[in-house]
């Protein structure tokens, strides 16, 4: 299997990774970092176009800690003007969180960025409170979302780009699988079809 954006095998690239930390047998390259600044590219030219018109600055809302690397990516292609936020999602009760979302409720362009839906729940909780936002995310356990990069990622054991597994490997550059290579091998040939 080769990166559908460079070529290069994903052996390579595993290979080129590992060389300078403690191997694990057990991740597999899901998505290369390439492939991942082409998933950002795809979801800001969509928020592009939806709000290429927007008279006042789109609120960017980040949901941390797991936003960070594709918020960074995303931002750099944005050409609306917009203003950026960010929370943290475990610290608000409830009541804390109506709080920290009222200046957000009146607004009609707000956009909720998160980087991957796997459950849903925290997105569905804050589109409770804003119902007029838009969600936005690099990846989606099939969910529905209004901007997303790739929308049938497996539910598997994931890191990397902001994905953490224990607190740790959110720092890694590509997105790694630890289930197994028939996993990575499914999603990669429908993944394909992202760049064809």
């Amino acid at each position: 299997m080769n990166c559908f954006v460079t070529g290069v095998p994903l052996s390579d690239i595993h290979r080129e990774f590992f060389s300078t930390r403690e191997n694990d047998q057990n991740w597999r390259i899901m998505i290369t970092s390439s492939e991942l600044s082409f998933l950002c590219k795809k979801v800001a030219a969509s928020l592009n176009a939806k709000f290429a018109n927007a008279q006042n600055a789109v609120n960017l809302v980040g949901l941390l800690p797991g936003c960070i690397y594709f918020i960074s990516e995303l931002t750099q292609h944005i050409t609306f003007d917009y203003k950026l936020h960010f929370l943290q999602m475990s610290l608000y009760s409830d009541q804390m969180l109506n709080s920290a979302l009222s200046p957000f409720i009146s607004e009609q362009n707000v956009v909720l960025i998160d980087d991957i839906v796997e459950s849903g729940s925290t997105m569905r909780r804050l589109l409770a409170l804003i119902p007029q936002a838009f969600s936005c995310t690099c990846l989606s356990v099939q969910k529905q979302i209004s901007f997303c990069g790739c929308d049938f990622v497996p539910r598997c054991k994931l890191a990397g780009f902001g994905i953490a597994q224990n607190g740790r490997k959110m720092n890694w550059d590509h997105i790694f699988c630890s289930e197994g290579e028939n996993i990575v091998f499914e999603f990669r040939k429908q993944f394909e079809g992202i760049f064809e």
